[in-house]
């Protein structure tokens, strides 16, 4: 999607990083200023903490986010 209304972005942002999140926190991104964004990440890094050890617990996650693991034997491409 692309808007030049900065109100529209910041609305959509503010749903799809809830959706996501399952409204944990404050994870939606807030205004959109450069403290409410650091809260977000640090937000949506301990939900994907919690998220994990729900899993592991076979307990039910809050929203979407999981940590992603990097579980190839090889990381490279042949190009």
């Amino acid at each position: 999607m692309v808007t030049d209304d900065a109100r529209e972005a910041a609305q959509l942002r503010q749903r799809v990083w809830e959706q996501h999140s399952g409204g944990f926190g404050g994870c939606n991104g807030g205004d959109g200023s450069q403290k409410a964004m650091a809260i977000a990440f640090h937000d949506w890094k301990q939900l994907m903490i919690d998220n994990e050890k729900a899993i592991s617990k076979k307990e039910f996650m809050t929203g979407f986010l999981i940590p992603f693991r990097e579980t190839r034997e090889v990381t490279f491409r042949h190009g």
